[in-house]
């Protein structure tokens, strides 16, 4: 029987010996001064009396009870909590009729909202009577006959706009927010907004190091014939890579994958039995046991894995959940017990350059630390580096449409950054930011690169991008050409919505730093974007497509010291692969290109890997060998793994992936 791991949620941050900034109140606008309380003790009595039931209405929600916990420092902000398919799937078209959002402590205001996205006006929204608001408590809101809401599979956001009463800062009563500890999800269940609702912060891990997985005090009532007291579900299910390239000397391929189990019902879930299936292997069955049981709406994330025969195009592996609690629990809601693990193989991708934006401000003493880790990083991690001048501060180079990126994707201090805007998760980093702040240069650069490493097998490169730009010094005009060619297949799969970015950066910047000097060289400085923050979007000629962009260059900025750098991103909101990066590229505003373009692909060089080494056949003038970490590694006797070897010709470098077996 094939070993079925089974891993309870549970979260854990380890710092070691990285350093970083967090933000600070007196030069940032991001959310800044957060205070919460060292107990959580639960609310008990809604505000308002609770209207009747209408038949089969029932409340839903990943939060129970909620306690006061937290205060903003703006005097209004919003909350909001995200309420997914996990836990909506089965009411899709049934109706959404009451909302309750739990307050910590009395408020000035108070209007309570249902949105379908964060980024679009709300659905419903109403203002709760201040006489409604003078304690703290449960407040519930019923949506008039013409407001009420159908579920659609992409669930839907509740929250609500509020207005905080004066506080003292040494107050330990005033905890307007009130929020679960024990929440499931890592991220959206906890967001905050302090500009209207156009950027939002994810603050769900926020407080993990207090044993607090967040999620806001919301909950809606839900009229349906759906529900059940018998509902185990599998959801969320992919695998740990949606792309693995073919290696024609393994006969199989690993497939490592994991998703929810999620009690949808009342009655507690302590075993059932998981069935795995796909094409060319063996069908298998193993038991599941949960320690100590699944109570109602709470979930565990399942871990195994599946081989493969590599000679597949692609490999569906079916998930089937049975025999729950040994045949005494009858499943009331089948349509969710089964999930679907789609893989793909391939054979041939474009080197991809990876995106390294960084986070970093003048007023950020340990951010020298993370300048030193970024110039750290070999040649061979094939990236481009951009700098936003957010995250701890405003100095002289930021450009306010970087908080939109911060926000974005969930930066929280500095020296940080964010590799390809791919999520990362491993022992020290559960988001798409990690620090940069390593007191030693060499051991952050060999981390990072980690990180690079991965997205780059995250998301193959199935696209090219090559950018070339024209500079007229007389008027300062720029005109920059982005073009490209897609591995067709592949690259629809991978990417719905394909848009292209265009930033500009300046290097040799002099200007205050914050632990270093007032003469301090700031490189990578992010000056202009181009086409808008999230890129235009790609029409396609065939499996071809060119974009243009034209601005005009500041006075202030010298041309001689600029860069433009683009990249590929997917602006489908369903897609996995959201504005993660595919590919990117970097040239001069001169024209001088750094980019690795298809060109580079070229056929005159054959390399192979034999016995342990890496064999070069072809016209070249050095190699180096380095393995995904970014280090460099003798030409023998290498371990089986996949490795980078940069090759020197007369004209260009040459950057080729080779998997050593």
């Amino acid at each position: 029987m094939k070993k079925v791991y089974l891993v309870v949620f549970v979260l854990c941050m380890m710092i070691g010996n990285v350093i970083a900034q967090t933000p600070d109140s007196r030069f940032s606008r991001q959310m800044e001064g957060i205070q919460f309380s060292p107990c959580m003790n639960t609310l008990s009595h809604p505000v308002l009396k609770k209207a009747e039931s209408a038949a089969n209405e029932k409340y839903v929600s990943y939060c129970e009870e909620a306690a006061p916990y937290l205060r903003m420092t703006p005097e209004i902000y919003d909350m909001a909590t995200y309420f997914d398919r996990m836990l909506v799937d089965r009411y899709v078209g049934d109706k959404v009729t009451k909302i309750r959002v739990a307050i910590g402590a009395p408020v000035n205001g108070l209007t309570i909202w249902l949105r379908e996205k964060l980024d679009e006006e709300p659905v419903f929204s109403m203002e709760v009577p201040q006489t409604s608001l003078e304690e703290k408590g449960w407040i519930e809101v019923e949506l008039p006959a013409d407001k009420v809401y159908t579920i659609t599979e992409n669930g839907y956001y509740v929250g609500y706009t509020i207005t905080s009463k004066k506080y003292n800062n040494n107050d330990k009563t005033y905890y307007p927010i009130a929020i679960a500890g024990n929440g499931l999800l890592r991220e959206k269940t906890l967001l905050y907004s302090d500009d209207g609702g156009k950027n939002w912060v994810d603050h769900t891990c926020t407080f993990i190091n207090n044993g607090i997985v967040a999620v806001l005090g919301a909950q809606t009532a839900i009229v349906s014939e759906h529900h059940v007291d018998k509902d185990l579900a599998l959801v969320n299910f992919k695998s740990n890579l949606a792309f693995i390239k073919r290696d024609p000397q393994k006969e199989k391929v690993r497939i490592d994958f994991s998703g929810y189990v999620f009690n949808g019902g009342t009655e507690p879930v302590t075993s059932f039995d998981l069935t795995v299936s796909a094409e060319g292997i063996e069908t298998k069955t193993s038991e599941v046991t949960i320690k100590g049981g699944l109570k109602a709406l709470k979930g565990v994330i399942l871990q195994s894995y599946v081989e493969i025969p590599s000679n597949a195009e692609s490999a569906n592996v079916m998930l089937k959940i049975s025999n729950i609690n040994k045949g005494a629990f009858t499943d009331e809601y089948e349509k969710n017990n089964e999930g679907k693990v789609e893989v793909y193989f391939y054979d041939r991708d474009f080197v991809k350059t990876s995106l390294l934006e960084m986070y970093t401000t003048g007023y950020c003493p340990n951010c020298p630390y993370g300048h030193k880790v970024a110039e750290a990083i070999p040649e061979s991690v094939n990236h481009v580096k951009v700098a936003h001048h957010v995250g701890y501060g405003e100095d002289e180079f930021t450009l306010q449409d970087s908080y939109n990126y911060m926000y974005e994707f969930l930066v929280k201090g500095a020296p940080h950054g964010t590799a390809d805007r791919t999520y990362i998760q491993d022992e020290a980093v559960q988001s798409p930011s990690f620090s940069m702040g390593y007191y030693d240069p060499n051991e952050g650069a060999k981390v990072i690169s980690g990180y690079i490493g991965f997205t780059q097998t995250a998301l193959p490169a199935f696209a090219s991008i090559v950018v070339n730009s024209t500079y007229d010094e007389n008027n300062r005009e720029l005109t920059v050409r982005v073009s490209g060619t897609k591995e067709s297949e592949l690259f629809d799969i991978a990417m719905k919505e394909p848009h292209v970015n265009v930033f500009l950066t300046e290097d040799g910047l002099v200007g205050m730093q914050s632990g270093a000097s007032a003469t301090y060289v700031h490189d990578h400085v992010l000056r202009a974007i181009l086409g808008g923050i999230w890129g235009k979007e790609v029409f396609w000629d065939g499996n071809n497509y060119t974009i243009e962009f034209k601005t005009i260059l500041d006075d202030a900025w010298k041309a001689e010291n600029m860069n433009v750098v683009a990249f590929l991103t997917d602006e489908d909101s369903n897609s996995r692969y959201f504005r993660n990066v595919m590919n990117a590229a970097q040239t001069g505003v001169n024209g001088t290109s750094s980019a690795i373009t298809e060109k580079n692909l070229t056929d005159e060089l054959l390399v192979e890997a034999i016995n342990g080494m890496v064999h070069i056949t072809g016209d070249y003038q050095a190699y180096r060998i380095y393995d995904m970490r970014g280090m460099q590694v003798e030409n023998y006797k290498l371990r089986s793994g996949l490795y980078l070897v940069s090759i020197e010709t007369a004209k260009q470098t040459v950057v080729k992936k080779i998997v050593v077996n």
